[in-house]
């Protein structure tokens, strides 16, 4: 587990050191990209943002290995615990919300009054994916015969892929991945290239504050081609990264 989880999810500087995503991808901590770095660039303005790692095959690879192990413990976390990560993500998020919404406008070019918004939406988000953990798992189904039990439980899919645009790279990605995580599965996220940060290294940011398992996401910015090899920036297809994904069945 990361220190954040050691304590219990204790409350952390609320301020967020951006330094440690600078040029990294985030897969077990933040470690470089084995395709190198990108620069991070204003729309708005032009300025530089910051630099981004880009993450390569291998690093889906790694990312997607440490998920699948970090998963099956994570789904037998009781509710109770996979209750407080949400909470405490969303409060994260919240002690973060001022930087965030200054990240939002730097680097996607976002109007200040629709980076509040967003940045309010998100943390609704993980509020109702708190809430998700204490409803139903399964169903009664009909049957047959009176002496026999249907029985349909609903089981964490094991390792969700997260695609997360520019254009609301903060609440896009949060909508897919609060829930995937309070149902107990892992996440592999991959912001947009131009919204890295947003994208990205603030929801692994939260979560680490939160306690969630080391593992339970990761961050692997990068571009995908399509099926003619087109592309901004390529450093692995879409398709291989589903591939990844979809090879490793939960328990497998």
């Amino acid at each position: 587990m990361t220190s954040a989880a050691a304590e219990a999810g204790g409350r952390r500087d609320a301020q967020w050191d951006l330094s440690r995503a600078q040029g990294r991808i985030y897969s077990g901590g933040w470690r470089p990209g084995s395709r190198g770095v990108a620069a991070v660039i204003s729309p708005g303005d032009g300025s530089r943002v910051g630099e981004t790692g880009v993450a390569g095959e291998d690093d889906v690879e790694r990312a997607a290995g440490i998920a699948v192990a970090a998963q099956r413990d994570w789904a037998t976390a009781s509710y109770q615990v996979r209750t407080g990560v949400l909470a405490r993500a969303a409060a994260a998020l919240r002690e973060l919300q001022p930087e965030a919404e200054r990240m939002l406008v730097q680097e996607s070019g976002s109007l200040p009054l629709k980076a509040r918004y967003e940045v309010a939406k998100a943390i609704a988000e993980l509020e109702a994916a708190a809430r998700l953990t204490t409803m139903s798992q399964g169903d009664l189904l009909p049957v047959e015969d009176p002496g026999t039990l249907g029985i349909a439980r609903r089981i964490p899919v094991g390792v969700v892929g997260v695609i997360a645009p520019w254009n609301a790279p903060l609440t896009l990605a949060i909508r897919s991945v609060a829930p995937a995580i309070a149902l107990g599965n892992a996440v592999l996220v991959k912001p947009d290239i131009k919204t890295p940060f947003s994208g990205g290294a603030l929801i692994a940011e939260i979560f680490e504050r939160a306690g969630l398992p080391e593992g339970g996401s990761a961050r692997a910015p990068g571009g995908c081609r399509d099926r003619r090899g087109r592309g901004e920036l390529a450093p692995h297809g879409c398709d291989r990264v589903h591939g990844l994904i979809r090879r490793r069945p939960p328990g497998g």
